[in-house]
């Protein structure tokens, strides 16, 4: 993994101007895998936990990279709000979802990558601008699970000003999710 460049520690005065000064400093290129694709600037230390507007505490990382390192910090996830959600895929899509999630990840279930994928859908909204094109047209398959429901309403507001339907969005967050992922053989 590439090392940001120390850059300067100042505050910078908006979020924007913090994002774009990371991005420049790290020539728009994943600090993980160099790639040029659907790189986001994410904070080392959040604001939420005092992290604040500097540029030392930023890298840039692509779409890819991301999602890896969410998955593999994801736990088992208690929700007291709990929200159920049923729609509808493809056969195909649901056997690659299916073989991802059980041959390896660290998810566990379907439900906690859905959990997982819309958490990161609401606090990364640039990584997914292109989730339009990631669309399954099948409807063979009937995926049944549970999220939050305060972030299920977030998430279904941000479809609805994107022009998305929830279903769309949801096929396109875990065909996202497993992109490139090849099951690992059975011995």
């Amino acid at each position: 993994m590439k090392e940001p460049s120390p850059g300067p520690m100042s505050d910078v005065s908006s979020l924007r101007d913090w994002k774009q000064k990371v991005l420049e400093r790290d020539e728009n290129a994943c600090l993980n895998c160099s790639s040029r694709s659907k790189v986001a600037v994410c904070f080392i230390i959040p604001p939420e936990v005092g992290g604040h507007l500097r540029i030392g505490n930023g890298v840039t990382v692509c779409r890819e990279c991301r999602l890896k390192a969410e998955s593999a910090r994801v736990l088992p996830q208690r929700i007291d709000n709990k929200t159920p959600v049923n729609f509808l895929m493809s056969k195909a899509l649901h056997q690659y979802v299916h073989q991802y999630v059980h041959n390896g990840s660290r998810f566990g279930t379907v439900s906690a990558l859905m959990r997982t994928m819309i958490s990161s859908f609401i606090t990364q909204p640039e990584m997914y601008e292109d989730l339009q094109v990631w669309q399954d047209a099948g409807s063979d398959v009937k995926v049944n699970g549970w999220v939050d429901g305060a972030q299920y309403e977030v998430f279904k507001g941000m479809c609805r000003d994107k022009g998305l339907s929830y279903t769309d969005a949801l096929k396109g967050l875990l065909l996202v999710a497993v992109d490139g992922y090849e099951p690992k053989e059975k011995h």
